[in-house]
């Protein structure tokens, strides 16, 4: 926007959080068809053999094969008598409602740990733990990128590193000087693994409510240029560089995603 030198109806391709397969997989279609990317990545995700909570959590609950009721005391959650749920063939998204019991439990504890403590987050998992016994879907667990991989990913001219903050947090929940930390600091670690010059920042889940002014203040003070956040609108010229909306794509099949395009255009 800033160069005027815009095609008609562009694009611009973003990860988030730092995944391995953002190297293994995306670089080399990216690189194929000659397409730019940003990643934006969490620094203390990098070099990190564990899961990030929330993926830990849904793994645990959504393919565990064990009766979701009785984690319920566990967890000290209660189900409201009156709540119906409308079970679905499709495939369930966690933005949308719970189709049963088991993305009930999940989603609402995802909401409560969200802004919990690690030391809630860790005993709350393992009460899950517990409970559904052999751990479903170890093998299917996300890797992050390590030092040398970011470095690689860095190195192709069609890849952008952005920063995503140190620790993931929720932003708007940390004071202004902890929210200026997990900025900078994570700007400070992929410029000097990268030996390139980070100038755009995601946030953290990136809802309105998971950032405020003092964040974006942090970005300012920071040297970034834009701030990105996740949730679905068009980027026109009235938008702030420091709100860019963002549309997230699911696993869809070309046709699906052209559909999906021109709809957003048409809106």
């Amino acid at each position: 926007l800033s160069d005027h030198d815009l095609p008609e109806r562009p694009v611009a391709i973003t990860f988030d959080d730092g995944y391995q397969d953002n190297l293994v997989h995306a670089k080399p279609i990216l690189e194929s068809f000659r397409i730019p990317a940003t990643v934006f990545v969490t620094t203390g995700f990098l070099d990190n053999s564990a899961e990030v909570w929330s993926d830990e959590l849904a793994r645990l609950i959504l393919l565990s094969r064990e009766d979701p009721f009785r984690l319920l005391p566990l967890l000290a959650l209660g189900v409201d008598k009156d709540l119906r749920f409308e079970a679905s063939d499709k495939g369930w998204h966690a933005w949308e409602p719970p189709g049963n019991l088991r993305q009930w439990v999940y989603r609402t504890l995802y909401d409560r740990l969200l802004y919990a403590g690690d030391q809630a987050r860790t005993e709350a998992i393992e009460r899950v733990k517990s409970w559904c016994g052999e751990e479903p879907g170890r093998e299917e667990r996300a890797a992050f990128l390590t030092s040398s991989e970011l470095t690689e990913l860095a190195s192709s001219p069609w890849i952008e590193i952005g920063a995503h903050s140190a620790t993931h947090p929720v932003l708007a929940h940390l004071d202004p000087s902890l929210q200026r930390f997990e900025v900078a600091t994570s700007k400070h670690i992929l410029e000097k693994r990268t030996g390139k010059t980070v100038c755009s920042f995601a946030y953290p889940y990136g809802k309105k409510n998971h950032f405020n002014p003092d964040t974006i203040r942090a970005l300012q003070s920071a040297g970034f240029q834009c701030g990105c956040a996740n949730y679905g609108r068009l980027v026109t010229k009235k938008t702030s560089r420091w709100i860019l909306p963002r549309y997230q794509i699911l696993n869809w099949q070309g046709d699906v995603l052209a559909n999906e395009m021109s709809r957003w255009y048409r809106a």
